[in-house]
């Protein structure tokens, strides 16, 4: 029994491991260097997250070293020879194999060929070997197919309700805008930038805000807007983000005792201020009213976002409303970074030209859907033999 087991989380390697101990041919496709998932990209924040990453590196010991593990990016499944719903002449559908096709990265390949053979590469022109460079598809045949990619998410853009704000299409490829899970790698690359905007209440941005506490408040030049939709932020976000909630609103709390300390400092410098003489009063400046560095804009939505050409930054214009809860506004922040976490848009990590109850095909959602198809393939294989 041969086995595609198609995504690296934590489902599919504990798949793979299982069905693999249990004497299948398998094989564990992967678009990545690291098995993992999201996991990879969480692991810094949620300390819980530990133990289960110790298990798939563990299990991605074993399936590396056995040459179990294909790095490629599934792109298509289908039948070998059988269109959805028609009928096999001379047996079932089950008979036909599934073919897997799937994307390899050749620039890696030829890399790694280029330092195995030296003196081949030597004598071929450099235009030929970037040729061979393209990215191409392979395919493989299986007799089952697991599918443990769950779904595929695109992040949502910053207008209201998941639509795109006015112009937002024309800045979206701009390096100072980051969306989904992309805004940690953003948050930990700034370096300088003094506005920084965050919009909605993802769970990526509820990670990023709390990795990006630490730098805010050691660079007091930076203004930090955060902009959601919600009168709570973050209220219903999943109960594994307990630590970075409560780091969210420590975060505020510093804010706000940061400001109150100022405000305090300041006041006390105003009288000082008014009670000297007057012509030293006027040849003294007026003390600054300090201002609140992190502003929370709760009720409110981003309309448009625009880059103007007589002026470096991005701006962003969000506009309240008493349907959410909050007065009716209108104001533009100016930005030298956005990060955007709206939430994401499911769909399918590949193009499945075959039915969801084809035959063969099974879809894993939790860690006991293993069992289950375990307990199908063996009914399936054993109504075969009898065959």
């Amino acid at each position: 029994m041969k086995i595609a087991i198609i995504g690296s989380g934590l489902i599919g390697t504990s798949a793979a491991k299982h069905f693999y101990d249990l004497g299948a041919e398998i094989k564990l496709f992967s678009s990545s260097d690291k098995l993992g998932g999201l996991l990879n990209i969480e692991n810094n924040l949620l300390r819980d997250e530990d133990i289960i990453l110790q298990k798939i590196r563990s299990d991605e010991k074993i399936l590396r070293d056995s040459g179990l593990v294909k790095k490629g990016r599934v792109l298509r499944l289908h039948k070998r020879f059988l269109p959805p719903r028609s009928k096999a002449l001379a047996s079932s559908r089950f008979a036909d194999l599934f073919r897997v096709v799937y994307q390899i990265d050749a620039k890696e390949q030829i890399e790694q060929n280029r330092d195995e053979n030296e003196e081949l590469f030597k004598n071929l022109d450099d235009t030929i070997i970037e040729s061979l460079k393209t990215s191409i598809e392979a395919y493989e045949d299986f007799d089952v197919v697991l599918d443990c990619t769950g779904s595929f998410s695109h992040p949502l853009p910053m207008g209201a309700g998941g639509a795109l704000a006015l112009n937002e299409k024309v800045i979206m490829d701009d390096e100072r805008v980051a969306y989904g899970k992309n805004v940690l790698s953003k948050v930990r690359a700034i370096d300088g930038q003094r506005n920084i905007v965050f919009i909605g209440t993802g769970e990526f941005n509820l990670l990023a805000l709390n990795e990006f506490r630490k730098k805010f408040f050691s660079d007091k030049r930076i203004n930090l807007h955060f902009v959601c939709t919600d009168s709570v932020p973050f209220e219903n976000v999943s109960p594994k983000f307990a630590d970075a909630f409560r780091g969210f609103h420590e975060f505020i709390e510093e804010s706000n005792k940061e400001y109150q300390d100022e405000i305090d400092i300041f006041n006390k410098k105003i009288l000082e201020w008014k009670e000297l003489e007057n012509h030293i009063r006027l040849k003294t400046p007026k003390p600054t009213e300090p201002r609140m560095r992190l502003s929370i804009y709760n009720g409110a939505v981003v309309s448009s976002v625009d880059k103007l050409l007589d002026r470096e930054g991005l701006f962003v214009t969000i506009e309240g409303s008493e349907l959410l809860g909050s007065f009716e506004k209108l104001m533009t922040l100016s930005c030298d970074a956005i990060l955007v976490d709206n939430g994401q848009r499911s769909s399918k990590n590949f193009d499945a030209v075959i039915d969801d109850n084809e035959v063969g095909f099974f879809k894993l959602k939790t860690l006991d859907d293993i069992q289950t198809v375990e307990s199908e393939l063996m009914k399936l294989f054993s109504k075969g033999s009898e065959q």
